[in-house]
Order: structure tokens, then sequence, then C-alpha cells
């Protein structure tokens, strides 16, 4: 029988014996559209049929178990039998009656397919950026981005397990199908683990590998937790994370020993200079308002950025997508509210919104702690007075007669997100924080023998505005290809006035307390004190792509467009006029390449780029990222990276020492890029991590890094203390203010931590030690010094119990040794160079590595309880900070006292506040 007499005998005996599917019109040229996820393929057929009203015949053992993944797009039914049968070993032939017939192919060849998609918190709805993919059989995974987005191709089409993998939450595994072509990307929703802390922190060695335990995959569900709600001041709360710091009295936070402006903290992306309120004292940013704190340290990757030290990006909250709410938070210093909303619109659109803002109430009630802090230490330093009079009989004479704070602040965000398909997302972002703090103190001289004013009056007053805006959009360009794009503002607006007056400058001083005032507040009024400003704008553009080349490889890069403007004056009394300002443009890119070595090992090599076009140079900053995940060893799940890098700073940050003899805030802060008179900040990294899971509740941590810094910028201050030759003299090029010195920080850390599921509690314990230290020109004979900011050695504690129900306690320990330059900064940085004092008596200012402060110990208890009310919840909290009162040290003074023989030199403490209960009322409905 020739080869066409057996086709012929085939068709025939095909027609007889297949199934046969038949519409009453046949509709062939009419375009439809139809789409298939994870449908058996004869369930498709039928649908192709009945929307398209072909006549289809086959035979029903020909279709197996295979299912459908296909996408068709305003397509005639011819194309979209053909998108069905993509993926399977089946064709088809299409008779003169016009009846489509399948038939099985001649041959299938190996196929590939990709799996993308996006993995987002099953409460919230809210992308999770950083969460690790797996395919079991493929031996080979990912991350996702920003977005939440991931993309793995090519793959052998076929099943494959994953598992889905994110700090704070259960991990998933599910079997995907991966066809051949398919515009479809999967969707993978997390459930959070029960946690005791927002918001969320994640910092250090994430596993990439899923934990397998013989115990089981999932921990039990705890919802109805009383979880506590972390702490009102959500900078403060990643104090626990090994390798931060924060001053014992501000919210200046340092990240591995590098100075509070190595680092920069992005809130949705965008940075926020100055994050801090209260005159420094607490963070900004409304806790209620943020979802995240992802804190990049020693080592970071090429996409983060160009600091010194690190990254810490914060990330706001978004609406939950299946109700509106609103949230109500009030304590002793300030007020919470939090607004949700969630819509579909049309055509499958969704959109989120958060708005949330944060202000105090000091003018209608002072909490008393915060007051007395505030009174006390507004005070006339003897030393600085002393000098600042030029007599050294009567300056620890002066007596306080009357002092007045004025504190202001609010915290405003918002959050919107628009989510167009599985393809398109859109959000804004907005940010706003204002901060107003201002002191007036009046004191007395009670030496009536001397010739020194009766009164001194003195005003410290500081303001900053910070405003950001974000739109980025993003969108699964393919199944290879994730791409973002965006658009955003930083704004940075800040100002210091500093004004001293005595009843001598008065004509006719009047003799009562509250006149006296009056007149030398008048007075400093008309005289025109100080203004020290600083102006930064930031408008940036910037589009980032992950492309995977593939199963165990991708490239990420991305391009940037900054323009700088920014204006800075310096005219305080003590110091050296100073002014300097332009508009730079900073243009830079990155690319990442990652692949996995192996299932174990993972690698990511990176360069960041920068180019000034003004001064034509460009710098390269290579960085190299080694991790390995291995589990089920006898020791459980074991985890380790090692990472380097070059590392520059182009923004940098200076702060300048308050010699008023009453600052309450120890420094002025300001924020300038590089104007190229001087070296660009230079960091070498080292870091090296180490994470051991023997349990999924049992985890040790263990990290150590050194960062040496050949290029560090500081403030020259014997020019900044030098007399001006007119009064039009002042600085311009930062050349002539800022010093180039070195620096170098290493240290090491392990932490420890428990979940004991059946007592609802978690444990924390945690020691480090850090070693910083630089070197300024003609500061301190050229030694290297310890940096002021140093805490050699760290123990920190805590326990998290839900005790029953909506009770919940934590319990926080924290101590401190060997913490140095123990005097006041203006004893160093003024008196040493300005009045060439360096000894007091027996106490000397030449070696502040030498002055030693003693230990710092705290015990901090909170008591949370939660209920609901109907579809309403009151929750109320209670704090009792430094619990044991102990009355820490945070600096000393040198009090000059005269005598018959001449003056003596005494020592006093400067010390931290009591023990401080608080009480906290959270309502949600």
């Amino acid at each position: 029988m020739t080869p066409g007499k057996r086709l012929t005998f085939l068709l025939l005996f095909l027609a007889f014996a297949a199934t046969k599917i038949t519409a009453q019109d046949t509709g062939q040229t009419k375009r439809h559209t139809m789409i298939f996820r994870d449908v058996p393929i004869e369930q498709a057929l039928k649908e192709l049929v009945e929307t398209t009203g072909i006549d289809l015949i086959y035979n029903p053992g020909l279709l197996n178990d295979q299912q459908i993944f296909s996408i068709s797009k305003d397509q005639l039914p011819e194309d979209i039998l053909s998108d069905i049968l993509q993926e399977t070993n089946l064709d088809y032939i299409l008779l003169s009656s016009g009846t489509f017939l399948l038939i099985k192919s001649p041959s299938t060849p190996s196929e590939f397919g990709s799996f993308a998609g996006a993995v987002y918190d099953k409460s919230t709805g809210e992308p999770l950026d950083g969460a690790n993919i797996l395919l079991a059989d493929a031996s080979t995974g990912t991350s996702t981005n920003r977005a939440g987005r991931f993309t793995i191709a090519p793959l052998l089409t076929g099943k494959y397990e994953v598992t889905i993998t994110y700090v704070g939450y259960k991990a998933v595994r599910d079997t995907i199908l991966v066809p051949a072509q398919t515009d479809s990307p999967s969707r993978f929703y997390l459930e959070a683990r029960p946690v005791f802390v927002e918001p969320l922190i994640v910092s250090s060695i994430q596993p990439r590998l899923p934990y397998y335990s013989p115990e089981g995959e999932e921990v039990n569900n705890l919802t109805g937790w009383g979880s506590y709600s972390g702490s009102t001041d959500a900078i403060r709360s990643i104090n626990a994370v090994m390798g931060i710091n924060f001053s014992l009295s501000l919210a200046d936070l340092h990240l591995q020993g590098g100075a509070a402006g190595d680092h920069q903290v992005l809130l949705d992306g965008v940075p926020v200079y100055n994050p801090v309120s209260l005159g420094r004292l607490t963070g900004a940013f409304s806790p209620y308002a943020l979802e995240k704190i992802t804190i990049h340290k020693a080592g970071f990757g090429a996409e983060e950025g160009s600091q010194l030290s690190g990254i810490i990006e914060v990330k706001q909250d978004l609406a939950d997508h299946t109700e509106n709410t609103v949230t109500l938070q009030a304590d002793p210093l300030n007020a919470n509210a939090r607004v949700d909303f969630a819509a579909d619109l049309s055509d499958g659109t969704t959109l989120k919104t958060m708005i949330a803002g944060r202000g105090n109430f000091w003018r209608w009630y002072q909490k008393p702690s915060l007051s007395g802090t505030l009174e006390q230490w507004d005070r006339l330093d003897p030393l600085l007075i002393e000098t600042l009079l030029e007599n050294r009989s009567v300056a620890s004479s002066f007596r306080p007669l009357f002092h007045d704070s004025d504190i202001r602040f609010y915290d405003f965000h918002m959050r919107n997100q628009l989510q167009f398909n599985a393809f398109h997302t859109s959000s804004l972002s907005l940010y706003q924080g204002k901060n107003y703090l201002q002191t007036q103190l009046l004191s007395h001289n009670d030496n009536t023998e001397s010739d020194v004013p009766d009164f001194m009056y003195t005003r410290d007053g500081y303001h900053w505005l910070n405003t950001i805006g974000t739109f980025q959009h993003d969108w699964l360009a393919s199944s290879r290809l994730n791409a973002s794009f965006s658009a955003s503002v930083s704004s940075h607006r800040s100002s210091h006035h500093f004004a001293m007056a005595n009843s001598d400058q008065l004509v006719a001083p009047s003799g009562d307390i509250n006149r006296v005032r009056e007149q030398l507040g008048n007075l400093v009024d008309r005289q025109g004190h100080s203004g020290d400003r600083n102006r930064l704008t930031e408008t940036t553009f910037e589009a980032n792509f992950d492309y995977s080349l593939h199963t165990d490889h991708s490239v990420g890069f991305g391009l940037e467009s900054k323009i700088v403007d920014y204006a800075f004056s310096l005219s305080d009394p003590f110091y050296h006029p100073t002014s300097t300002g332009k508009t730079q443009l900073i243009l830079s890119g990155f690319i990442d390449d990652e692949m996995a070595l192996s299932y174990n090992t993972n690698l990511v090599a990176g360069t960041r780029f920068t180019y000034i076009p003004d001064h034509q140079k460009i710098f390269a900053e290579p960085r190299l990222s080694l991790q390995y995940d291995k589990p089920g060893t006898p020791l459980g799940y074991i985890s380790g990276n090692i990472s380097t890098g070059i590392y520059r700073q182009f923004v940098n940050q200076f702060d300048v020492t308050s010699v008023g003899p009453s600052a309450i805030v120890p420094s002025n802060r300001f924020w300038v890029p590089a104007d190229y008179t001087t070296d660009i900040p230079k960091a070498y990294h080292m870091g090296a991590e180490l994470l051991v899971e023997p349990t999924e509740h049992l985890a040790l941590r263990w990290e150590t890094f050194y960062k040496w810094q050949p290029n560090m910028l500081a403030l020259n201050y014997h020019a900044l203390l030098s007399t001006p030759e007119s009064t039009t003299d002042h600085f311009e090029d930062q050349i002539n203010f800022i010093v180039s010195g070195k620096s170098y920080t290493y240290g090491t850390g392990f932490n420890i931590s428990q979940f004991i599921e059946s007592w609802k509690m978690e444990a924390m314990l945690s020691y480090q030690y850090t070693l910083a230290r630089r070197k300024i020109p003609n500061r301190f004979d050229g030694r290297f010094m310890e940096s002021p900011w140093n805490n050699p050695h760290k123990l920190m504690g805590s326990v998290n119990w839900n005790i029953a129900g909506g009770l919940t306690t934590t319990l926080r320990w924290k101590s401190i040794w060997g913490r140095s330059w123990a005097f006041k900064r203006a004893y160093y940085d003024y008196l040493t160079i300005h009045q060439n004092q360096t000894g007091f008596g027996s106490h000397s200012v030449t070696s502040p590595s030498d002055d030693i402060l003693p230990p710092y110990h705290q015990l901090d208890l909170s008591i949370s309880y939660g209920r609901g009310l109907g579809d309403r919840r009151i929750r109320v909290r209670a704090d009792f900070i430094n619990l044991l009162d102990r009355h820490n040290t945070l600096e000393k003074q040198i009090v000059p006292q005269p005598t018959s023989g001449g003056t003596e030199y005494k020592i006093r403490e400067r010390t931290l506040p009591g023990l401080t209960p608080s009480l906290s009322i959270e309502l949600f409905f």
C-alpha cells in the first residue's frame, strides 16, 4: 500500500472511530479571546467548540491527562486551536468539510518554557521583595525584585516542585506546570508568621533553600495573639539588630561603626535626610504607616546604591485588599491615626490606599518626663560660659531661673497602588515630616561681687522639613524580563538659630524677672541672631530591569539620573562664615550578574558606575557576594555568606559641634554633595555571616565585618574657628573647611533566638563588639582616635510572651561598656582649638579615647492587652522605660570652682532620665 493510500485509510478510520463535537454554526471567521490556565485538554476543547462553533473530531485515547496553559487574544478559531495544542503532542488536520481532525504529532521535540510570577502577602496583598523561589527538580531558583516579581527561564516543559520562602512568613510548597509559552504569570500568597514586634525587620543573611523538618513544614496558625505593636519610635525598633547602635540620648543611628551620615535612609526608595524628630531625640515616621525595614550592611549589592556604611530601606504599608479600616492611637507624647481604603475598579483594576499621620500636642500637654529632661539639660555649661565671658572666677555661680521648651512635629504618610492586571502595577507614595524645637533659658548670677552680668538669656532653635514624593510603575514585560520605572523628589530644609544676651546690654534693666526675660528676648530679636541653613533637593529618574538568561543565571541592570540642588550657609557667632551651593547632575548605573554555581551555592557579581558630567569624572564600585546553603546537616540548616566591595558616597553629612553653652542638641547637621575640591569618600568592605538553624524555631547567627576608609571627610575645625579677615570673608569651596582623613572599623557579634511555640514565647540574646577609629589631620597629634559614637561592647536580651489571649508582655535588657569621649563635644572641638585649652586641673581633653564613661544598663518592660468589641478592637499598652530607675551617665561636664587658692575643677555628670512610665491606647475599627 502506497503512503498516500495509507494516509487515506487512516483518515477514514479516524472519521468513524473518533468522537465528534459539532456546533450549529462554525463561525470560523469570527475572532475570539480565550484563556486557559491549568485546564484539562478535554475541557479546553469543549469550551473552544461552545465558544467558536467549529466542528471538531478526535480519538479520546489521544488526550491523556494533559493540562492546558494558553492565552489567545482576538484570534480566529483555528489559531486558538493551535494555541491549545502547542504544548501537547497533538496536531490537527482541516478536512474539506471544514471539520477539524485531531491527530498525534509525528514527533515532539524537547521544548522550553519559563516560570514567571509574583509573591504577595496573603493578608494585605502587598508584594514581597526578596522572597526566595526554588525549583527543586531543576536545582535552581531566584528571588523577587522590589515589585515582588520573578522570572526563571528557560526551563524544560513539565511539572516542577516549587518552594517559596520569606523571612517572617510560612513557606509555600506547590506543584507547577511549565508550558512552552505562556503570558500568564503565577501568583503566590504567603501567610505571615505571628510576630511580636512591628514593623517587620529584615537584616543579615536570609536562607535561600527551604527548611525540611521531619516534624512538618508549618507552624500552627496562631492568629488571635495579642501581638505587641512595637516601639512608638519606628526607627529605634531596629536597635536589636546586630551592627546597629544609637546615640544614647538621640535617635542618631550608626551602622557597623560608621558615622551617622555614612548610611542612607530610604522611604519607598527615596532618600530622607535627617529622619529624626523632637530635636533628634526620637526617630521620624509614624510606626503605624510602616510595613517593613530592610537593612543592608557590609558588602551590600550594586543595586542598593552608593553609601559608605549601608542602606536602610523603610517601606510604607498598604491597605488590606478585603476591607477598609481606621486606626487611632494616643500616648502622652503624640497621637497616630491611619485610614486604609481598598476598592475594585473597572476592568479588573484594584486600588489600595493608606493614609497615616502622627503629631504631638505639647502646647496642650507636656509629658512630665520629657519636660523634666529638657529642663535638666538646658543649663549653662560652666566651662563654656566661663570661656565666653573670659572670667574664670564666677562661671559656676549662674543659676537657672526660667526655662521654656516649645516642641512641634508631625509626620504625614500616603501610599497608593493601582494594579491594572498581572502585568502592570503603579504606585504613588508621599511623605512630609516637620520638626521644630526651641528652648529659652534665663539664668541669674548669684555672685553679686563680680562684674559679670546679673542675668544671662539664651535661645536655641532647630527647624527642619522633609518632603518626598515618588511614582513607580512595575511591568512584567515577558516571561524573562521584569522592568520598573520611577520618578521621585526628595526635599530637605533645615535651619538653626542660637542667640545669647545679658542684662549689661539693656539700657534700663528691670528688677522683675519676667520683665527682664521679655527685654532680653526683644533684644535678641533685634540683633538678628545666627541663622545656619541647609537646603537640598534631589530629583531622580530611574529604570531597573531583571532578565533571566537561564534557569540558574539572571542579570539585573539599571540607570539613574539625579539632579541635586543644594545650598548651605553657616553664620554661627562661633564659626567662620561659610556659604556654598550649586546644582549638580549625577548619572549612575549598575549591573548585577547572579548565577547558581550549584544547587547550594549562589554567586552575585556586580558593579556600580557613577559619572559626573560637570567634572568629567567616572567612578566604579565593584561588588561580590557568595552564599552557600545546606539543609539537612547534623546541625540543621546552615547558610553562609561572604561579601566584599568598594563603596563611594557623593552626598555627605557633616555635624558642626554646638558651642552654645545651653545647647540641647550637640551638633548642627547639614548635607552637601561633593564639589570635587576634596577627595570623594571611599570605603572597602569585607563581611561574613553564618546562620545555623537546628530547628525552625531556633536560630544562631554570627557575623563579622571589616571596613577601611582611605578617604574620609571631616570638618576642619582649625579653619572654621579662624577669625575672618573682613566682613565679606567667607568660605565657599569645601576644601577650605573640610579635610580628608582615614578610618577603619571592624567588629563581630552573635545572636541566638528561640521561639517556644507551646508557651507562645520568643527569646533573644545577642552580643556585639565594635571598634571604630579615625585619624584627622591636625587633630590629637595625628593619632588614630576612637570614634565618638562607638559602643565597643553591647549585650542585649529580650523576651516576648503572649501570656494569654490578648495579653502580651515584652522585657528588654541592654548593657553597653567602654564608651569614650566622655566630655561634651565642644570641649574637644572648640576649647582645644579656639582657646588652646587642653587641661583643666587634673582633667585633660587631649585624648578622647582615654576618657571612658561608666557602663550603661537599662531594663524596659511593656505590657499590652487587646480585645475585640464587636467589629472593633481596642488595645492598651503600658511601657516602663528604665524600670530599675538607673540614672545612666550621658556625658561629663567640667565645673570650675573658685577657691582661696585659685580655681579647682570638678566633674559633674549629665544623666539620662530614670524610670519613665507611659500609657498608650489604640483603637481599630
